[in-house]
């Protein structure tokens, strides 16, 4: 929260060649030495969340712990300031005394407000927890007192960092529905900007699910969980969530350790991450398996899925590492195998996308673009 700059860089909106396919080396986020133990920990670090802020910083935030069900919990937040290359040292971003902060999520408004939705448990562990929720106009350097939003501790109050604003300006937080694996997603509904809230009372299948507006006004979601048929699940409502069809989805499904991130971009197509064994078509139309992280663009509101590509720099083999330090080999054919995704597009179209550890740049050319052979990529 130090030395913020208030204003909006001029040349916020430049970015790279939308034309040209654009992506950058990975890079870690959470920078925090070892042994720390508190009030950030270098054990466990997870579930974060991503916001560009008006002047044009990323801010990340996630829980920071030895063990997620303790008391010792707490938010660790970093920032990569506009025109910086590398994340600043992870600090401290807000912590209830002996409390668990399961889980927290931001959400940028167009009216330069940024809002910091907070799972805030009674105790211990995730399962009894109410939702606070604090604002900030000035690009994250203050920060209004957290403001308790959904009073009553118990279920459905889990915050998941894809939170929307409709067109028609509702504001939609998803929360998970369920501390177990399965249960759903539920959302709570505000519809003047913040000040209250409702629930309406149903759930989408799969827990952490990621949701978008259709063009029609209808809400999709994809979650963890509640499979169908095998596959990850797909949730429609066309009443604000006071109702949900499910069907299956064309992607695998997810578990442990693991969240989707569904987004629509500003050029109007609809983006999908996830982690799974999948087909992806190479430049001379030949079909190849990669595993791992990978992204998907659909043209028409989530109907089909055709551009699938694996979120890897597609060279040599690389060894990187994913959630709290687990080393992994990134090639042209496998990526990160795990970890919690969130993403925001920034006003110069570059799409951001942070894992429980590294941060992800590019832009949609590049998701459009099909890869290389793979012989060509050794």
């Amino acid at each position: 929260q130090q030395g913020v700059k208030p204003a909006t860089p001029r040349d916020i909106t430049r970015g790279p060649d939308p034309g040209e396919p654009h992506f950058q080396e990975p890079k870690e986020f959470v920078r925090i030495p070892d042994g720390s133990d508190g009030p950030i920990y270098s054990k466990h670090n997870h579930v974060p969340a991503l916001v560009e802020c008006p002047n044009g910083d990323l801010l990340a935030a996630w829980y920071s712990c030895i063990e997620e069900p303790g008391r010792e919990v707490s938010l660790a937040a970093s920032r990569l300031r506009f025109g910086e290359e590398e994340w600043e040292d992870a600090s401290l971003f807000w912590d209830a005394p002996d409390r668990t902060e399961t889980s927290n999520a931001l959400f940028a408004d167009d009216d330069g407000t940024i809002y910091n939705f907070i799972g805030l448990s009674a105790a211990a562990t995730w399962g009894n927890t109410c939702v606070a929720m604090r604002r900030s106009t000035d690009s994250g350097r203050t920060w209004t007192k957290a403001r308790i939003i959904r009073p009553e501790h118990g279920q459905r109050n889990m915050p998941i960092d894809s939170v929307i604003k409709t067109s028609r300006g509702d504001l939609v937080l998803p929360c998970d529905a369920d501390s177990s694996g399965n249960g759903g997603t539920a959302i709570h509904v505000s519809r003047d900007n913040g000040e209250t809230w409702a629930d309406p009372g149903s759930q989408t299948a799969g827990i952490h699910a990621g949701i978008v507006e259709l063009d029609d006004g209808r809400l999709m979601a994809f979650g963890r969980g509640d499979n169908v048929d095998g596959m990850m699940p797909r949730s429609i409502s066309d009443d604000m969530g006071e109702s949900w069809t499910v069907t299956a989805s064309e992607f695998p499904p997810i578990s442990g350790g693991q969240r989707l991130v569904l987004k629509r971009l500003e050029e109007g197509p609809l983006l999908f991450c996830s982690f799974g064994n999948i087909q992806v078509t190479d430049s001379t139309g030949a079909e190849r398996p990669v595993q791992g992280l990978f992204a998907a663009v659909s043209h028409d509101e989530g109907e089909t899925w055709p551009m699938k590509r694996l979120i890897s720099h597609g060279g040599p083999p690389q060894q990187l590492a994913t959630m709290d330090g687990t080393p992994f080999t990134m090639t042209h054919s496998m990526a990160e195998p795990r970890g919690y995704l969130t993403g925001w597009q920034a006003r110069n179209g570059v799409i951001h996308l942070i894992s429980s550890r590294l941060h992800y740049a590019f832009n949609l050319k590049w998701l459009q673009t099909p890869p290389p052979p793979a012989a060509s990529e050794e």
